[in-house]
């Protein structure tokens, strides 16, 4: 998928859905230096109704800093790293994220 597509489905889903956790919150907490505000973003987007939207986004854009859709850049490195892997294993991706 390519960046301006995934974005404007992040945008459109932010507009059906209006404001989300990470629009009316510190920008700190999406940005954490310590595993607990990670732990706090990552439950915040959970319930986010346009996580996989952010998600997709992040990933197609090579986003490597900060929580993005639930997922730390570490783990976003894993999943383009599976993706890119012809036939590679998708074990350890919780199943919402994978596409």
């Amino acid at each position: 998928m390519e960046i301006e597509k995934a974005f404007t489905r992040l945008a459109e889903g932010i507009k059906q859905n209006g404001a989300t956790a990470c629009q009316e919150t510190d920008p700190e907490l999406w940005f954490p230096e310590d595993a607990g505000l990670a732990k706090i973003a990552k439950k915040l987007c959970g319930v986010c109704p346009v996580n996989k939207e952010c998600l997709e986004f992040a990933l197609v854009s090579n986003e490597m800093h900060g929580i993005w859709g639930g997922v730390s850049v570490a783990d976003r490195r894993a999943m383009l790293g599976l993706r890119r892997k012809k036939g590679g294993s998708q074990r350890g991706i919780p199943a919402r994220l994978i596409f």
